[in-house]
């Protein structure tokens, strides 16, 4: 039920860069299958680091897939507590 974040091994520094792009333009980059002509330093780090950024964005998804599974047993819970209340003679 619950799914062990593995962490990516990526260094500090590495890791903030990754940060600063950010999933969207780091996926979406990956996703185009290559760097682009303007030899940016996106460009750069798809082909020098794209097994870092493929594991930091598995990392970061399994990440917000526990959040979002938290999240639902929390409400859940809630629900059934607030159930459970209404149903107490006060």
């Amino acid at each position: 039920m619950w799914k062990k974040v593995l962490r990516a091994n990526i260094s500090p520094e590495l890791r903030a860069q990754f940060e600063l792009f950010g999933e969207d333009v780091l996926a979406n980059a990956v996703g185009a299958g290559g760097p682009s002509s303007t030899e940016g330093e996106l460009d750069k780090l798809l082909r020098e680091r794209r097994r870092e950024i493929v594991e930091w964005l598995q990392e970061r998804r399994d990440d917000r897939e526990r959040r979002e599974r938290l999240t639902c047993w929390i409400v859940v819970a809630t629900l059934i507590v607030a159930l459970l209340m209404r149903r107490l003679p006060w």
